[in-house]
């Protein structure tokens, strides 16, 4: 079984925090660990991240917004008092180490500068990664037939008894096979302890609902300590309504930073096509468009959220109506509720709201950091507001048996193929090229090139080292098909063993 490599710690190559485009890339190595910025340094950025945006004299909807940050607190059930909130995110999925261990960084950090750490579960984003996978397995997590084809994945189905049944049992032979370790079976039987737990619930269970139990009671066995809540509920708050309010209010001119600052990342990147890293925000006349998604609650359906300002107040398109939005966010959230609507959160909107009121330090993951470059000028621009510092973490490791297996180097053997098929004709190859080089006839030169190349295609097929060469490089090809599962950096952490998951944390909280 292969082990974490010591001092297997990297870190970005960007110069520092406010670097314009910092450059990120995931660990190549199994037990490499990337975080951003110097690891040292969280402690002290969620610190001072708390006393600048407790303090800022940044203003929503006519109030400072340190006190919407003290009702968010509130939401969270969190004192006055408490200390810095670090928090992080992810799609409600199957998690790979290299997503996972931003909760060992946020329960890191918090233990260092004695604040709480705040897993939000996003069950308003589209399913992706749901299906379990090992080397020779693959199986979907929920037996629902609409796994994929949702708006959102908190409208899906908890897996049944029955198929939680066969989940368990492949678990099982898996195991005695060596393939996954303990963790996967008592993740599973967790599924299935939460359904019987919440069967008298009143609110309808979800499969992110069941998952997002089964990571927490899983990370708490490996020691980390963090509160975790879905994005549905943080749509609930008085305070995620303020926001989308304000947005609201000042379409127009949001609209522009948020453009602004999506020419000025394209430009920096290099970026030619417009849908990157997302679309502008569509402008037509009166007709703005919002960064929120415009859910329907009752059908499903999703559109981009919109308003109409060309009244005295701001009124959102729901089809071909258009509905006056009002000016504080408790009527605001009791006019959603009737309609059945939600104004969910795109992933911009979410980061803003995480990081500017529910957060003291964001840790994203290598796509979320990317994102929010964007958003650190549209803070800069809108607000006027020099944003919080985040961080960025990531890690890999590979199936637990991947260092059992010598990986290979398909480019290596590609190489060695070059050099055989233009070192096969040896030193004849530089009489042909010297009388080309000597021929200015054109079609005489042409003539020469591929006489040269014909002779060197008929002594390719009679050379035993090529010959050699195609054979390792086919059996190397399907070694590297067969393998694959095994050096795939994206297996959810629940395979692995206990040892590994604490190799990862032990690296974040010894620093």
């Amino acid at each position: 079984m292969s082990r974490l490599a010591a001092g297997s710690f990297c870190l970005s190559t960007a110069a520092d925090a406010t670097s314009t485009l910092a450059d990120w890339a995931a660990p190549k190595a199994d037990g490499e660990v990337l975080v951003w910025p110097d690891r040292q340094t969280l402690p002290d950025v969620a610190l001072d991240n708390k006393q600048r945006l407790d303090a800022s004299d940044a203003t929503f909807l006519g109030r400072p917004l340190g006190e919407h940050r003290r009702d968010m607190r509130q939401f969270l059930g969190l004192s006055d008092d408490v200390g810095p909130v670090v928090m992080t995110g992810h799609q409600c999925e199957l998690l790979h180490p290299g997503v996972w261990v931003k909760n060992a960084v946020i329960h890191a950090v918090a233990e260092a500068c004695e604040g709480v750490a705040w897993h939000v579960a996003v069950d308003t984003d589209g399913p992706k990664h749901l299906t379990l996978k090992w080397p020779g397995y693959k199986q979907k997590l929920s037996d629902d037939p609409r796994l994929y084809g949702v708006a959102w994945t908190g409208r899906l189905d908890p897996p049944t008894p029955a198929h939680i049944d066969q989940l368990e049992a492949d678990a099982d032979q898996a195991q005695r096979d060596g393939l996954v370790s303990p963790h996967l079976a008592e993740w599973i039987a967790d599924l299935r302890r939460y359904l019987i737990d919440q069967r008298d619930s009143p609110s309808p269970l979800t499969l992110p609902g069941v998952m997002t139990n089964a990571n927490h009671r899983l990370d708490w066995s490996l020691g980390l300590r963090y509160s975790t809540t879905l994005a549905s509920g943080l749509c609930e708050s008085p305070t995620w309504v303020a926001l989308v309010l304000h947005l609201a209010t000042n379409a127009a001119s949001f609209a522009d930073s948020y453009n602004a600052a999506l020419a000025e990342n394209r430009k920096l990147a290099g970026i030619s096509d417009p849908d990157r890293p997302m679309p502008d925000l569509d402008v037509d006349g009166d007709e703005i468009e919002l960064p929120y998604w415009l859910d329907d609650l009752a059908t499903g359906g999703r559109s981009r959220a919109r308003v109409d300002v060309g009244g005295d107040r701001p009124r959102l398109i729901v089809g071909d109506d258009r509905v006056e939005l009002p000016e504080e966010p408790m009527p605001m959230l009791m006019l959603l509720r009737r309609l059945g609507l939600r104004l969910g959160p795109r992933a911009l909107s979410l980061t803003m709201f995480l990081r500017l009121f529910a957060s003291d330090l964001f840790v994203h993951g290598i796509g979320g950091g990317h994102y929010d470059q964007v958003l650190d000028a549209i803070l800069r621009d809108h607000l006027g507001l020099e944003p919080p510092t985040f961080a960025v973490a990531s890690a890999t490791l590979f199936h637990p048996e991947a260092g059992t297996r010598e990986r290979v180097c398909l480019n290596c053997l590609d190489q060695r193929g070059h050099r055989l098929r233009h070192d096969v004709l040896g030193d004849e190859k530089q009489t042909w090229l010297a009388k080309i080089g000597a021929t200015r006839d054109g079609l005489e030169r042409r003539r020469l090139f591929d006489a040269m190349h014909d002779l060197r295609h008929q002594r390719l097929a009679t050379d035993d080292r090529y010959a050699a060469w195609r054979r390792d490089r086919d059996e190397a090809e399907g070694k590297q098909e067969r393998d694959a599962a095994y050096f795939d950096r994206e297996l959810f952490y629940g395979l692995q063993p206990t040892s590994r998951l604490a190799g990862l944390l032990e690296q974040v909280r010894s620093a």
